[in-house]
């Protein structure tokens, strides 16, 4: 898990920095502007600090990498990406929880089919307060941003994005639609 500080500064918004253990190899694979936290120690020595050495001979130093991203919120997204890959997983916490469908006689006199396709995913969340959806679109932006900033190009990773923003913004379609 990451460790999250927050130090207030002279702008209006907080600094947020994030400890983030990684792999070093495997972000550098990812992203060619990550290339010096590779284990290639010629890269590292102008751009890595070493955390203070412990009193304590059990403790460790290790490297640490200072980097401004534009959405420090989808950077937990953006690495369990980059370790597991899974389309699905990513989508799930790009979108809403759809509402639960109607229960009792309701149900079955208008069935609802099962959001499944893109389609029934934004009919199904269409029914999600506007300010809900337009945040997730913000998450979807946020790591759409990282993602650039890091030069990442993972098809998988920008099909997923897509399809997301996809859905967020037919939601707000229908939802428009309906208020006409």
């Amino acid at each position: 898990t990451p460790c999250e500080h927050s130090f207030p500064t002279r702008r209006s918004s907080d600094l947020r920095i994030l400890l983030l253990p990684v792999h070093g190899l495997l972000w550098a694979s990812k992203s060619p502007g990550l290339f010096l936290i590779s284990s290639h120690p010629e890269h590292q020595s102008r751009n890595l600090r070493l955390l203070p050495q412990s009193p304590r001979p059990t403790d460790a130093s290790v490297p640490v990498l200072a980097m401004s991203l534009p959405s420090s919120r989808t950077v937990p997204l953006l690495q369990s990406w980059i370790y597991l890959a899974s389309s699905s997983a990513l989508l799930n916490s790009l979108l809403p929880i759809p509402p639960p469908p109607p229960s009792g006689l309701s149900r079955l006199l208008n069935p609802v089919p099962e959001p499944t396709t893109p389609r029934t995913m934004a009919l199904a969340l269409s029914q999600l307060p506007t300010r809900t959806l337009l945040d997730h679109v913000q998450l979807v932006h946020g790591l759409w941003q990282n993602t650039v900033s890091l030069e990442i190009s993972d098809e998988g990773l920008w099909a997923t994005m897509g399809a997301a923003w996809g859905i967020l913004v037919g939601a707000l379609a229908v939802k428009e639609r309906r208020r006409e």
